[in-house]
């Protein structure tokens, strides 16, 4: 095994060596259960396109009934959709454990800090208030996020 290792070394490039190394490593990476999220949300990040821009034709518009939602806030209190109708809303529905929910999640911040003052953000969750909380602060989020107490609305 030693002799294998020798030549090895031996009879490959530098840059072949280095390859090599980094396609073990990320092999690894993605075995252990550990760092397979962080992986998946930096490879996310690699290769997600930038959303096209909806025709004006193509754009949902929500009637009455679809504001028949009630969210809950981080603070255990319920929120109607019914609240927001009239804003521009910006709404994402997401998870923590989501690669590409996560890849995002630096993108919505931004917007948030740009716009947020003109449109209304919503960004749900089914997951637990903790669960929640624990994420934003750890990643230092400030947009607004909620909890699903019910099904969105099927338009959405």
């Amino acid at each position: 095994m030693k002799d294998r290792i020798q030549n090895y070394f031996r009879t490959k490039s530098p840059f072949r060596i280095t390859t090599d190394l980094l396609f073990y490593l990320l092999i690894l990476s993605v075995l252990l259960p550990f760092s397979r999220k962080y992986v998946a949300t930096g490879l996310n990040k690699l290769i997600m396109h930038r959303p096209a821009i909806i025709r004006e034709v193509n754009q949902i518009s929500l009637n009455d009934e679809d504001f028949e939602w009630t969210l809950m806030d981080l603070n255990g209190m319920p929120v109607s959709f019914r609240d927001f109708k009239g804003e521009v809303i910006f709404l994402g529905l997401w998870a923590t454990w989501c690669p590409p929910c996560r890849a995002e999640m630096p993108n919505i911040q931004h917007l948030y800090e740009k716009y947020g003052n003109r449109v209304r953000f919503v960004l749900a969750s089914q997951e637990d208030r903790e669960t929640i909380l624990r994420y934003a602060e750890d990643h230092n989020y400030t947009m607004p996020v909620y909890r699903l107490v019910q099904n969105p609305p099927s338009k959405l």
